[in-house]
């Protein structure tokens, strides 16, 4: 086969792999998470604040950004779409921040504990009836099981 008609061959293959949603290596999201990996986790306790003492200047620093983040569960549901999520603490019981998980996460979720800390990546979502909100979500890595008490 000639040098042409093989550059060819590879090229189309390409393309087709791209046109067909073939995994050509890791995504976007996931080459900037593995980015922010290296990076010292925000505490989503501190979005909280930051949040409550200025909605617009928060909005400007978090809103539509990524994060390694570090938060404690304080209560872990779903929403009435059935949705997942997790409630951590934020500056009280009733202000805390709301990061939302996927159904792949339902393994691991199923198996956290409140007061269990844990880091994950997230996109924050803004500020909504007092509470911060992270979507997108996914562990950093697995969190450790704390033993039931």
């Amino acid at each position: 086969m000639s040098r042409s008609l093989t550059l060819f061959a590879v090229a189309l293959t390409a393309g087709l792999a791209l046109s067909l949603g073939c995994d050509t290596g890791p995504s976007k999201a996931d080459q900037e998470d593995a980015a922010l990996a290296s990076t010292e986790p925000v505490a989503v306790r501190s979005i909280q604040k930051d949040y409550e003492a200025n909605e617009v200047g928060a909005d400007v620093k978090y809103k539509g950004k990524r994060f390694l983040l570090t938060g404690t569960v304080q209560e872990i549901s779903k929403d009435f779409l059935d949705d997942i999520y997790i409630t951590l603490v934020g500056t009280s019981e009733w202000a805390t921040v709301h990061a939302y998980f996927s159904e792949a996460d339902t393994p691991t979720i199923a198996e956290l504990k409140k007061g269990q800390k844990i880091t994950f990546y997230g996109t924050v979502d803004g500020f909504t009836v007092g509470s911060a909100m992270i979507k997108k979500c996914k562990f950093w890595q697995e969190p450790a099981i704390v033993p039931a008490s």
